[in-house]
């Protein structure tokens, strides 16, 4: 929604988004020397779903992505 509150910025060596809506919360963490890698084998033509793998290849043990909604879903993507 347009009175979303989103955030982004560099944690460590991940850029960490944070998104505050009216229905849910939002919280994801991708590890930056994935996003380089995955951009520097990148042909800037077609999307190749691999790049995906390439950046969280790099990511650290823990949350990736989690969502908190307002009935009270709760919803984790986690590296282990």
């Amino acid at each position: 929604t347009e009175d979303a509150n989103v955030d982004i910025f560099k944690e460590g060596d991940s850029l960490r988004i944070e998104v505050d809506a009216d229905d849910a919360v939002v919280s994801c963490k991708i590890p930056i020397d994935g996003v380089f890698e995955a951009l520097d084998d990148w042909d800037w033509e077609t999307f190749d779903p691999q790049m995906v793998f390439d950046i969280l290849h790099a990511a650290e043990n823990g949350d990736l992505v989690r969502v908190e909604t307002e009935d009270g879903v709760r919803v984790a993507i986690k590296m282990w």
